[in-house]
């Protein structure tokens, strides 16, 4: 059953405030509490007009800021990873005793004895979780809480009164740590969101620690192409005593479920794979995109569908007809006769995977030829722990444009590699064909039209405001005909 909100058995909760509301994680939040029938309020310095027109749709008052008075008979703070201490809405919670969660606290009180489905890893898990909930939901019907826009759904949420949920776990803000799965996925381990008091040795031990936390009878779904999820196995061996469904993109791996062999669609963004399940062979798979990143998420959404007893005939015929999610590999219509395509891509191995699947796409259809690529890197301290990985990923790019860093309130200070060091960095390897650019979203259209001719492909990069670039430059060739 979904438990309530009781907090340290004070009085049962009704009133809810969230700070950072619009965030793509809390926003899902407050549209499930919502639906469980709390009064809700929030608040938020951003202003993403499709979470915004979702939240106000449910009658939710939204504060464009954070202030103290925003905060009006509330019995229970909810709060974003991202917000700081010293926000003025936190401390008067503080001040006024009122109880304060976390996103990853409030969802561990919600999903306590519920049966859940949780998809988790460095990159892929929106998609793989979206994909899931398309296989799925005629069978199970579930509550999914995402972290990205559907766009079937149009929205990062869906709900439903069963006791099922499909949520996407994120391991930056410890969420794996709170959640008891009855499913488990892990899709990759990478990298990401380290820093000086979070080591690689915490970020393996965070996984374990939720693979330690699945139900009796539950499954861990694992790539068993993937070297950190080997190196987690070997460091913590008593993993191997649980129920464990492997899949891979190579046909020679031992997995349940493997990749025999992959095609592209002639003149279609698609391609056509043939997979082993059980050592019976599928063919004739179409999947509604490209990449070997996006056919190993396919096979491990495939496989929480077998797990789940749906049968592969429906899998196969439902993933067919997948929509995707917004910002990845999101194409977002031509400029000047160049396809534009918008990415969520901001760690080194998401941008290597995107560039190497739109060259390999360039290579089987002739209509394209070059791909000029935009990129804003997302905070200051990922590009300074990952920036030569940055600088080899990038340097594989003949044309580059290079936008200032979204930096989210970080120190320059404590992290000096920007932007325009691995724009320095790159033009000492000689690479003449990278622009630095500081302008203006309308003057970059220049930029663009003097590096670009018909058939090229433009790939925006970056998690922050560069799908307001991408929108932009396609709005101006809308208008200009």
């Amino acid at each position: 059953m979904f438990d309530s909100l009781a907090i340290n058995n004070k009085k049962k909760i009704f009133n809810i405030h969230i700070i950072g509301i619009c965030g793509i994680g809390m926003s899902a939040l407050a549209f499930f509490l919502c639906d469980r029938n709390y009064k809700i309020t929030g608040s938020d310095r951003s202003n993403k007009a499709k979470i915004l027109k979702n939240l106000q749709e449910k009658n939710i008052i939204i504060y464009p800021g954070h202030d103290s008075n925003n905060i009006k008979d509330i019995d229970l703070i909810i709060c974003s990873a991202a917000i700081k201490k010293n926000n003025p809405e936190y401390q008067y919670a503080i001040k006024n005793n009122i109880p304060i969660l976390s996103r990853a606290e409030a969802l561990a009180y919600l999903f306590k004895n519920t049966y859940n489905i949780c998809i988790t890893g460095t990159h892929g898990k929106s998609t793989t979780t979206a994909m899931v909930h398309k296989i799925i939901n005629n069978d199970i019907s579930h509550t999914l809480i995402l972290g990205a826009i559907d766009k079937e759904l149009q929205s990062n949420y869906s709900y439903s009164s069963a006791e099922n949920l499909l949520l996407e776990l994120d391991e930056s803000d410890n969420s794996l740590n709170y959640i008891n799965s009855s499913i488990l996925l892990i899709n990759n381990i990478d990298t990401d969101h380290l820093s000086s008091t979070r080591t690689l040795d915490d970020l393996f031990f965070l996984f374990y620690a939720a693979i330690m936390k699945i139900k009796d009878n539950g499954y861990l779904i694992i790539c068993d192409d993937d070297p950190m999820i080997k190196l987690l196995f070997d460091k913590y061996p008593d993993i191997y005593k649980l129920n464990i469904i492997k899949y891979s993109i190579n046909k020679n791996s031992d997995a349940v479920v493997k990749l025999i062999s992959y095609v592209y669609i002639a003149n279609i963004f698609s391609v056509k794979i043939t997979i082993s399940y059980n050592n019976n062979i599928y063919s004739d798979i179409i999947l509604p995109f490209i990449g070997k990143f996006n056919i190993t998420n396919a096979i491990a959404a495939i496989s929480v569908g077998i797990a789940l007893n749906i049968d592969i005939s429906d899998i196969i015929a439902r993933i067919k007809n997948f929509k995707g999610i917004e910002r990845r590999l999101d194409f977002q219509g031509l400029y000047n006769g160049c396809m534009v395509i918008d990415d969520y891509a901001h760690h080194p191995t998401e941008i290597k995977n995107i560039i190497d699947t739109i060259k390999e796409y360039i290579s089987f259809n002739k209509n394209y030829s070059k791909l000029l690529i935009i990129i804003k890197p997302m905070r200051l301290s990922r590009l300074n722990y990952l920036f030569q990985e940055h600088i080899d990923v990038v340097k594989q790019c003949n044309n580059v444009i290079i936008l200032p860093t979204d930096q989210y309130d970080e120190n320059s200070d404590e992290f000096p590699l920007d932007s325009y060091k691995l724009y320095e960095k790159l033009k000492e390897l000689n690479n003449n064909n990278v622009i630095y650019y500081t302008d203006t979203k309308e003057n970059l259209k220049e930029i663009i039209d003097k590096n670009t001719t018909n058939g090229d492909i433009l790939l925006f990069l970056g998690a922050g405001t560069i799908c307001e670039y991408s929108k932009f430059l396609i709005s101006t060739d809308k208008k200009e005909k």
